[in-house]
């Protein structure tokens, strides 16, 4: 979800977030993007400490406590050929039912 969100920022005229993916020392792993200094988390719910399940912010003090694991482009292109496509279609999906909506 969050590499496919990035995208639509992309393509909507937002500069390139980064994929930003850290663990808690009590084992949990999670992924949020960033672009311009703002924290997107879509899927901050997940965590029961989270302060809000959707995160948009520049506080950084909750997501703090992730151990950065890995930090790179939100680009579906730098994936292997089969995650890119099945990235892709899904965004596709996902665009194509958001365009019937608002038709």
């Amino acid at each position: 979800m969050t590499l496919l969100f990035a995208r639509h920022l992309y393509q909507n005229g937002f500069p390139l977030p980064e994929y930003v993916a850290g663990e808690r020392d009590d084992g949990p792993r999670h992924a949020w993007i960033e672009c311009d200094e703002l924290i997107i988390d879509l899927t901050a719910g997940q965590f029961q400490d989270a302060p809000e399940r959707v995160m948009i912010t520049r506080d950084r003090s909750w997501h703090a406590q992730f151990e950065e694991q890995r930090r790179h482009p939100a680009d579906i292109g730098l994936y292997d050929e089969n995650t890119r496509e099945y990235l892709l279609e899904a965004y596709d999906q996902i665009i194509s039912n958001l365009a019937q909506w608002y038709l």
